[in-house]
């Protein structure tokens, strides 16, 4: 399967929509090694990126470590603390995207 063309599509969905409608503090839901966060931090008006994700060692080393951890069921942050919530790459593989 050819990766580059849907990998092209969501960057320039990104840079098309961050400037509009990221603010705030940002909530990265799924972020694995956070693919997105310089992109979105330079084409956007948010103040704080926070990038969260189930734990996993495989590919969540060193400078790819989410800020936060959960369970995928329960997100460990207050009600009302983030004003922009994102998924970029979460529903297909989440057993029950419903209870997101």
């Amino acid at each position: 399967m050819d990766v580059y063309f849907p990998l092209t599509q969501k960057v320039e969905y990104i840079q098309k929509i961050a400037s509009v409608h990221f603010n705030g503090v940002l909530l990265d839901l799924g972020c694995g090694r956070m693919p997105y966060k310089k992109l979105i931090e330079e084409n956007s008006g948010i103040t704080q990126y926070i990038g969260m994700d189930i734990e996993n060692f495989v590919y969540q080393q060193d400078a790819y470590k989410p800020d936060l951890f959960w369970d995928g069921n329960t997100i460990p942050l207050a009600p009302a603390s983030v004003n922009t919530v994102i998924l970029v790459e979460v529903l297909e593989h989440t057993p029950d995207p419903a209870n997101i």
